[in-house]
Order: structure tokens, then sequence, then C-alpha cells
């Protein structure tokens, strides 16, 4: 009988050791970076392949105008990551405090006067200060990212196109314009360490090709 039991408990002690064993391997797994950032199938070799400006020049360009504490504090108060901050501005302005675009949208996030006057209350000569840029675009980032559960690639579609078009579309609008926005803002968004979820395979419904 003690045979038995002893017996018995080598089994068991046995089995924990390999369930043990088993989890640490599990935790120990190193994820791809498609894994990390969600990804959507369609589009991941796009996103890897897409061509992008240097991203030390941006940090360069955001050091030198003193951006770092207003996209801190902005990240903070809308709950946005500093990394899509980083990667809007990357795509919309590369950096320029200046910017100016062909329809009008102004400074490192390229804000539309309107969107300035209505979302933000603020007029245009105040909407070009960096730092109302900042807050007003990182503002306008969170409304979208809400609108659209939580999904980056279609808040920043709708960033691009407005939320209409995205609605209309049930997705990533079909055109060439915001499907590169999105592609290179995403690749921008994981070279700047971005971590959250873009979007799974099933949870894409626009036509990314």
């Amino acid at each position: 009988n003690n045979t038995l039991a002893w017996i018995f408990v080598i089994i068991i002690s046995l089995i924990v050791s390999l369930s043990m064993i088993n989890a640490d391997a599990e935790d120990g797994k190193t994820e791809s970076p498609d894994d990390v950032y969600n990804i959507p199938q369609e589009i991941q070799e796009e996103v890897r392949n897409a061509k992008i400006q240097d991203i030390n020049e941006i940090e360069e360009k955001i050091k030198a105008n003193n951006l770092g504490p207003a996209i801190k504090e902005n990240a903070e108060k809308y709950g946005v990551e500093e990394a899509l901050i980083k990667a809007i501005i990357a795509q919309e302005s590369g950096g320029d405090i200046n910017a100016v675009s062909y329809v009008g949208a102004v400074g490192l996030m390229q804000v539309m006067p309107e969107t300035g006057a209505s979302a933000c209350s603020l007029s245009l000569p105040e909407l070009k200060e960096p730092e109302n840029n900042i807050e007003c675009g990182t503002r306008y980032i969170k409304a979208q990212l809400e609108s659209f559960d939580g999904k980056i690639h279609l808040a920043l579609a709708a960033y691009n196109a407005g939320p209409g078009a995205v609605e209309m579309f049930n997705g990533v609008p079909p055109y060439k314009e915001t499907k590169d926005y999105v592609i290179k803002i995403l690749r921008y968004y994981i070279e700047f360490g971005g971590k959250g979820s873009i979007a799974r395979k099933d949870e894409v419904t626009g036509d990314f090709k």
C-alpha cells in the first residue's frame, strides 16, 4: 500500500512539473510584430514595405521645437498613445509646424480650420500654434477611435476621409489616398513603438487592395 501511495505521489508530482514547464514555455513565446500589432492579413506586406521618412528625423524636429511635453500631455489627457500622435504628425506634416495643405489643413496634425472651430473652438491663428494643433488633432483622433470601437485603421481612415465615408463603405474607403495614408501611418505607428490592437482579419470590411 505504501509503495502504491508513493507511486501515486510521484505521478502527481510529475504531472504538476510538466504543467509548470508548459506554462513557462507559453509565457516565453516570442510574438511576431504581426501578432503584437494585430495588423490585418490583407495589408501586412504593404505595411511592412511602406516607404516612410526616417523617424529619427521626425524625433529631431519634435525635440528642436520642444513638442515632446505637448505630445505627452495630450496623450495622457485623451488616452491616445504617443506613438499614434507621432505617427499622424509624421505622415501629415513630416514634423513641419508651419505645414499647410492644398485644401487648407494646417499645422503638425493638418487639422482643417472648420474642424478646429467646431471640435476645438479654435480660430485659425490659434489652430496654427503647435501646442493647440497637437491638442486639437489628438482630440479629433480620439473621437474617431471612440466612434469606431478603438479600431485604429478605421479611426485613421476617418481622420483622413471623414467618418461619413468610413460609415458609408463600412470600412476603409476605396480611395487610393486614404488606403496609402492608413498603411503608412500603421508603419509609422509600429516604428514609434505603438502597442495597440489595429484590427483582426475578421474585422476588416474595407478593400485594402
